[in-house]
C-alpha cells in the first residue's frame, strides 16, 4: 500500500529478514511495514533460507582457484559489513577462502549487488569434483566472523560449456622477451631463448571465460586469471600468475619473420648423451640427459659361473644385461676358443637360438668353421 509508506519510520537494526508481498526482502518486519508492505513471510528459518535471496554462478574451478559470481536480491537496506565467502567441504573442513590482498571488495555486501569473487585453497585445499557449501561470512575481513547462510554447490574441474570467449590478438612482452599470438582456440608462444639467438616455439589449445584461461590437452600449464585493458593505448593483455601480473602490449607481428630455434632433444645411449635435431628425444635438456646417463652407468653386470649378476656400480664388464647374457652363453660352452669369434648359434633345424640347458647347439665361427656341441649346465 503506497499510502502506508512512512519515510520517517524508525526501526531497530535487528536481523530477522522477511519476504514482503512485493517480492522485496527486508531486514525485519519493521522495515517491511515502514515500506508500506501489508503482509510478509519470515525467511530466516535458522539463518539458512536467507540464501534463497543470493544467486551464485560458478564461472570456473581449478586446483588453483574457484571463480564465481553472485547476485543479491534482498533489500539494499540490508548489508553485511566486511563480508566474505568461505568454502566448506562435506567433512566440515574449510578448503577455500577469499584472499584479503586480492579481493576487490572487502567492505560490505548489500542488496542489489552483482560481483565476481575468487576463492583460493586453504590448508590442504580440495579435490575436484567436489560437493561443498559456500558460506557467506559477515566480518570475514575484520576478524569478527558470523556465518549468515550456506549455499550448496557442486564443483568440477575446468571451464563450463559456456566459456567460449575468443581472445584472438597479438601481443608482446619486453619483460618476458616473448610474443603471443591467439586465435579462436589456440595460443602460440614465441620466447627468446637464453642465448638470445632464436625463438623457442610451442602452442596450446585453450578455453576461456571473462576472467580465466584454461589450457587444454596434456600439458603442465595451469589455469590463469587474465584481464584486458582497452582504455589505454596500446591495449594491454594482463595475465595473473603466482600473484604476479605479466603484461603484454598489443603488437602486430609476422611469425614467419621470427628466427625459430631448430628443435633439439637428447637421448641417453651407452656412449653417453647424443643430440637429436628434433623433439623426439627422451630429454628436453642436456643436463637432464647427462644426469640420467650417469645414474644408468652406476649399474653393470658380470658373468659369474655362467650367470649374469648385477653390480651397483660401473665396475662390471658389461653395461647391459643382454650383452652379459650373450657372453655368458658363449663362454659357458665347453672348449670355446677365445681366438674364434662366434657369429651365429642355431639348433639342429637351423633356427637361431639363445642356448638353454640340455640343448644341442650348432656354433658358426667367423673363420668359417662349425662345431656341434651339447650345452650342459650343472
Amino acid at each position: 500500500d503506497s499510502t502506508a509508506i512512512n519515510p520517517d519510520c524508525i526501526c531497530i537494526s535487528l536481523y530477522d529478514p522477511v519476504l514482503g508481498c512485493n517480492g522485496e526482502v527486508y531486514s525485519n518486519e519493521c522495515f517491511a511495514e515502514c515500506d508500506g508492505v501489508q503482509y510478509w513471510t519470515p525467511i530466516n528459518d535458522g539463518g539458512e533460507t536467507f540464501c534463497d535471496s543470493i544467486g551464485v554462478n560458478i564461472l570456473s574451478s581449478s586446483y588453483e582457484f574457484i571463480v564465481f559470481e553472485y547476485e543479491t536480491f534482498f533489500s539494499q537496506e540490508q548489508s553485511f559489513g566486511y563480508a566474505g565467502f568461505v568454502l566448506i567441504d562435506e567433512m566440515g573442513d574449510t578448503v577455500a577462502v577469499e584472499n584479503i590482498y586480492t579481493a576487490e571488495n572487502v567492505y560490505e555486501i548489500t542488496g542489489g549487488m552483482n560481483e565476481t569473487r575468487i576463492l583460493e585453497p586453504y590448508n590442504d585445499g580440495y579435490s575436484l569434483p567436489l560437493e561443498a557449501e559456500l558460506h557467506l561470512i559477515e566480518g570475514f575481513f575484520s576478524g569478527n566472523l558470523e556465518s549468515i547462510c550456506a549455499i550448496s554447490l557442486e564443483l568440477f574441474h575446468g571451464p563450463s560449456q559456456n566459456d567460449t570467449i575468443d581472445l584472438s590478438g597479438q601481443w608482446y612482452s619486453s619483460q618476458e622477451q616473448e610474443y603471443i599470438e591467439i586465435d579462436a582456440d589456440s595460443i602460440y608462444f614465441y620466447t627468446l631463448n637464453e642465448d638470445f639467438e632464436c625463438y623457442d616455439f610451442f602452442n596450446v589449445a585453450y578455453q576461456a571465460n571473462d576472467s580465466v584461461i584454461f589450457p587444454l590437452g596434456e600439458n603442465e600449464l595451469s589455469a590463469v586469471n587474465y584481464f584486458i585493458e582497452d582504455s589505454i593505448f596500446p591495449s594491454t593483455f594482463n595475465v595473473v600468475f603466482e600473484n604476479e601480473t605479466l603484461s603484454y602490449i598489443n603488437n602486430l607481428f609476422d611469425p614467419s619473420e621470427l628466427d625459430i630455434c631448430t628443435p633439439e632433444s637428447f637421448d641417453c645411449t651407452p656412449n653417453g648423451c647424443v643430440t637429436l635435431n628434433n623433439d623426439q628425444g627422451n630429454f628436453q635438456y642436456l643436463e637432464d640427459c647427462e644426469s640420467e646417463c650417469e645414474n644408468e652407468q652406476t649399474e653393470s653386470w658380470d658373468c659369474i659361473d655362467g650367470n649374469c649378476e648385477i653390480l651397483s656400480n660401473d665396475s662390471g664388464m658389461y653395461n647391459s644385461y643382454q650383452s652379459c647374457v650373450d657372453m655368458c652363453i658363449v663362454t659357458d660352452l665347453s672348449n670355446y676358443q677365445l681366438s674364434k669369434q662366434v657369429i651365429r648359434l642355431t639348433d639342429l633345424l637351423g633356427k637361431e637360438v639363445n642356448p638353454k640347458s640340455n640343448q644341442i647347439i650348432i656354433i658358426y665361427y667367423q673363420d668359417g668353421s662349425v662345431e656341434k656341441k651339447y650345452f650342459f649346465k650343472k
